[in-house]
């Protein structure tokens, strides 16, 4: 198991991008969260107690209010044209982005009920670019007269908005599973596209049989 969110007392015990053993006992603290993911999909803990991840009930120091899982879930895609995929820059967000195809980058926005301009500029000589983005588009290729780089750094302006600043990680080929994707996320700070990993794994509300 991956933790890939973790808050409380005991996050720098437990930080993102530690795995975890199936049958590894943890102690969770008061106010302690963890989300862990697996094959089976995400599971959120919360403390205080005594934790087994992947055991179908949680052992506790106080039965009354223990650490519980919050039951399995279900992996289900985001789907339509006006969701972002895992691999798409929003325009809102910055973060450093994982990219696996820098010639295929699509920018993302959450608002298309208007034209609006997107004024890129190329922190290194400080040039700008200016593109154009319809009413009714939510999804905007990047510009191919500027490359997006290993490390290149950008900030991104939309009007009436604080200028966003991302930065470029290429990736020599895609991660396969949501498992390898979150960790390759973690390890290379690209936590726009982790959240929205974890977002991504929809909760089925079942509760683990026995």
């Amino acid at each position: 198991m991956l933790i890939v969110r973790s808050t409380g007392p005991s996050a720098k015990t437990y930080p993102p991008g530690k795995k975890l053993a199936d049958r590894q006992a943890i102690a969770l603290k008061a106010g302690d969260q963890l989300v862990v993911l697996d094959a089976r999909g995400t599971r959120t803990l919360r403390g205080p107690g005594n934790v087994v991840p992947g055991a179908s009930t949680m052992a506790s120091r106080d039965p009354a209010a223990g650490a519980r899982p919050q039951g399995r879930s279900r992996i289900a895609a985001v789907r339509g044209p006006e969701k972002p995929s895992i691999w798409d820059v929003d325009v809102n967000k910055a973060s450093t982005y994982c990219v696996v195809r820098p010639e295929s980058i699509r920018l993302w926005r959450e608002d298309i009920s208007s034209n609006a301009p997107l004024t890129i500029t190329r922190v290194q000589d400080n040039k700008t670019i200016e593109v154009d983005w319809a009413a009714g588009g939510s999804k905007l290729d990047w510009p191919s007269q500027w490359p997006a780089s290993d490390g290149g750094e950008f900030r991104l302006s939309t009007p009436g908005a604080k200028p966003v600043a991302v930065r470029f990680k290429t990736l020599s080929e895609e991660p396969r599973g949501w498992e390898n994707t979150a960790s390759t996320f973690i390890d290379n700070g690209c936590t726009a596209q982790l959240d929205l990993l974890i977002g991504t794994i929809e909760l089925a509300g079942e509760n683990p049989a026995g």
